[in-house]
């Protein structure tokens, strides 16, 4: 189903996690976190923004991007926010993609 809403997204915090790995170039590698609250709210007749309704519908959710860094600033391929039913999915989405990413930087570069 689609219907028309307006997303829009207020930015709660942004941490960089320095994982004590450098890679072959002596970059220190980590990843950037910015944690957001997404707000839907259905548009009036008119609007053009249309998106496909997901299970969570209109409302606010907690939100979440991560992406890989070097020397403190984003890296590689771009990554789409992620949206979450409660704080704590979004949380351990977070841990999840630092303990992933950690790993296989380590393993990589260690």
């Amino acid at each position: 189903m689609t219907i028309k809403m307006q997303k829009t997204l207020d930015r709660d915090a942004k941490q960089l996690i320095d994982f004590g790995i450098t890679d072959d170039k002596g970059r220190a590698l980590g990843l950037i976190v910015i944690k957001a609250v997404e707000t839907r709210v259905e548009l009036p007749d008119g609007g053009d923004c249309y998106y496909r309704a997901d299970a969570l519908g209109l409302g606010s959710y907690p939100a979440a991007y991560a992406i890989s860094a070097r020397d403190g600033a984003m890296f590689g391929a771009s990554q789409r926010w992620n949206t979450f039913a409660t704080i704590g999915e979004r949380d351990a989405y977070i841990e999840k993609r630092i303990s992933e990413t950690r790993a296989r930087y380590a393993k990589k570069f260690a």
